[in-house]
């Protein structure tokens, strides 16, 4: 499983590298070493987004600096979306949940460890076991798990359309909502699941996300076009 993982990750990065090298970096100063005049070369490469809390995301195609000190900085493209796009993609994942993705999606939601363990009625000490993978979650847990991200995604997404309402008609939004829900088929991913547990590698391509956060600014109306800027 994490052979496979990382074979994929290496072959998405020879291929970056291989495109790259024809480009001239971009400079910039060094936010580490920038007073004693550290300059950065950056270029469209791969990045693992490790920062997000998980070993398996790879941004295709961004911008990263890199410094002679060792300092990295990537430019995080359409940040407002990204985790949300990460989130579907894990929803959609064929195989069960592993730890760091179920810790990943209850932050995401804004949820506490107690606050999730006492919705699905397990004990803290259960949901702490999975997050850390001292137990591994078993296919009844991961459709439980699953439903209560999606839903809590769903509701608050209803509920700045309905802030919206209250300024100007919503119709539109409703309409992308409803599409959105119904397009993601969540009654057959769950019926699908198969009890493995594999850790597949999700990667962020920028046209895919730029089209999702484009779906996302529709669904919230005037308050997401920052999502896509």
């Amino acid at each position: 499983m994490e052979k496979g993982l990382m074979e994929k990750r290496r072959v998405i990065e020879a291929k970056q590298a291989e495109r790259c090298v024809e480009k001239e970096p971009i400079l910039a100063r060094c936010p580490e070493c920038g007073e004693s005049g550290g300059v950065m070369e950056g270029r469209y490469q791969n990045y693992q987004y490790s920062e997000c809390g998980l070993t398996n995301v790879v941004l295709l195609d961004v911008l990263v600096f890199n410094c002679k000190c060792g300092a990295i900085v990537p430019e995080i493209p359409y940040t407002a979306a990204l985790h949300r796009f990460i989130a579907m993609e894990l929803l959609r994942k064929p195989t069960l949940l592993c730890g760091e993705e179920v810790r990943f999606l209850r932050k995401l939601i804004g949820y506490s460890s107690v606050q999730l363990a006492e919705l699905i009625a397990v004990s803290n000490v259960t949901l702490s076991r999975w997050e850390n993978e001292a137990v591994r979650i078993n296919r009844n847990a991961d459709r439980i798990l699953r439903l209560v991200f999606f839903a809590a995604i769903m509701e608050a997404d209803a509920r700045l359309i309905h802030g919206i309402a209250e300024n100007k008609e919503c119709v539109s939004q409703l309409a992308a909502l409803a599409k959105k829900v119904e397009t993601f088929d969540l009654i057959a991913l769950l019926r699908n699941i198969r009890a493995v547990h594999e850790r597949h590698l999700i990667r962020v391509d920028p046209a895919r996300l730029a089209e999702f956060g484009r779906n996302e600014a529709a669904i919230r109306g005037e308050a997401a076009t920052q999502m896509v800027q």
